[in-house]
């Protein structure tokens, strides 16, 4: 944990020496990441719901293929 601790905060100090243009570009990389882990809780509560009112859409998936939607941005099925 120290170890993530330092690194985090080196690559931090690290960006800011560069230039403004890199701690911007860095602000909008936390940022980008902020809203896709959003997007993802937002999926996953959407899909809790939906299996709790045994959605027919929803039910005809397996468990483990609701795992990989939900966990793989990129996802497609193959319908």
């Amino acid at each position: 944990m120290l170890y993530g601790r330092w690194h985090a905060r080196n690559r931090e100090f690290n960006i800011r020496k560069q230039s403004d243009e890199q701690v911007e570009r860095n602000r909008r990389r936390k940022a980008k990441n902020l809203i896709v882990k959003d997007k993802k809780q937002r999926r996953i509560r959407a899909v809790d719901y939906l299996l709790a009112m045994k959605d027919p859409h929803i039910m005809k998936y397996s468990q483990s293929d609701l795992v990989a939607i939900l966990k793989d941005n990129g996802y497609h099925s193959e319908e």
